[in-house]
């Protein structure tokens, strides 16, 4: 049927797992979910802002984004820890 409505689980068994298989370096036990964290991570990684990844995502509130995926901003920490110490350095 073309048109109509996209059921994740016959996508799932029919196209996806089977294309996950066939490609080489693809753990076998990806979903279709893991693609979307993935995106949302890259979107993070490019500096994203929260308000637009909540609309991408579609989460009803910017906290629910926060907290699924709060862990992704851990490694941030670092790059943020030496933008204030260049912060520090101009005000000095």
């Amino acid at each position: 049927m073309r048109g109509g409505v996209l059921r994740e689980r016959n996508f799932a068994q029919r196209k996806f797992g089977p294309a996950v298989r066939a490609t080489e370096g693809v753990p076998d036990h990806m979903w279709v979910y893991d693609l979307r964290h993935t995106a949302a991570s890259l979107a993070i990684s490019a500096g994203a802002n929260i308000k637009a990844l909540q609309h991408m995502l579609g989460h009803a509130i910017a906290d629910m984004t926060l907290n699924r995926l709060g862990h992704l901003y851990e490694d941030d920490l670092a790059s943020l820890s030496s933008a204030l110490d260049s912060s520090l350095a101009l005000v000095a």
